[in-house]
């Protein structure tokens, strides 16, 4: 005795002429109704206003404004011409200052937070430590474990792993800090 296992697939002709019809342009599928409209006696062409073209009739109408409605000027006393770009933008931080901007919620001394801002000063564009922390601990007369900790808060900022020394560091860190993640080795 012995089995054997197939697989099988087949396609319906309603099955194949949706395929086809699926794969055509506007321009082709217009023509392949026309053909068809031609071939079939039975068919015939219907033509249907949509409900898009109503809503598009309806919208026409209500477009006719005044021209107050749409003039308008900035009221300024006389004698006084402001350009546009002389009004002040809203301050936006940029990506360095926000995370220094995360630093207030913690209590830092101001060595601490010192060192943590030379990290953030010193993290590249993708986001890695761009010197290396024996440097910044000479800078400062310290050892370079003593930036551990320090480094260790930088990474604890959002996003999680900025400031890290390369790739694998930033998984660790993305790893420990996630509760919800999976074991890993």
């Amino acid at each position: 005795m012995e089995q054997k296992q197939s697989l099988r697939q087949t396609l319906s002709p309603r099955q194949i002429l949706q395929a086809k019809l699926l794969q055509l342009n506007s321009l082709s599928l217009e023509a392949y109704i026309l053909n068809e409209l031609e071939l079939n006696p039975v068919l015939e062409s219907v033509e249907q206003e949509t409900e898009t073209e109503e809503i598009f009739e309806d919208e026409d109408n209500s477009l006719d404004m005044d021209p107050v409605d749409y003039e308008f000027e900035i009221i300024q006393p006389k004698g006084e011409q402001k350009n546009l770009l002389d009004f002040p933008l809203p301050d936006k931080l940029d990506f360095m200052e926000t995370l220094i901007k995360q630093l207030d919620d913690y209590s830092l001394s101001d060595l601490e937070r010192t060192l943590c801002e030379e990290i953030i000063w010193n993290i590249d564009e993708r986001g890695y430590l761009d010197v290396e922390l024996a440097m910044i601990a000479d800078r400062f007369d310290l050892n370079e474990e003593d930036l551990i900790p320090i480094l260790n808060l930088v990474q604890s900022l959002d996003p999680k792993g900025i400031g890290s020394r390369n790739l694998k560091e930033c998984l660790l860190v993305q790893l420990n800090e996630e509760s919800h993640s999976l074991p890993y080795l």
